[in-house]
């Protein structure tokens, strides 16, 4: 009888060690699929490109009275499209 017992523990704790590993490859395998489809693209927003930038400058420099709202009105009719506040971040120190 003792030996059908510690079979039947042995058999009992084999199962649950089978389930228990089957568990874990769940959730590893479902983290991994989440990890994947949330994971970042890159690094953050893409950089404004180095047209614009140096558009910001020369308009900056050319046109001293000019503040963020008119040069990037002056960007949008030249078919730029950069936020305000991206212009505003582009421009020179020594013009704010």
């Amino acid at each position: 009888m003792d030996t059908l017992i510690y079979g039947s523990t042995e058999i009992v704790f084999l199962i649950a060690s089978q389930l228990h590993q089957q568990h874990n490859v769940t959730v590893l395998s479902e983290s991994k699929e989440l990890n994947e489809k949330f994971k970042s693209k890159g690094p953050g927003r893409p950089q404004v490109g180095r047209e614009i930038r140096d558009l910001v400058w020369r308009m900056a420099a050319a046109n001293p009275s000019w503040g963020a709202p008119r040069i990037h009105g002056e960007l949008l009719r030249l078919g730029f499209e950069v936020s305000e506040r991206t212009v505003s971040n582009l421009m020179p120190d020594s013009h704010l």
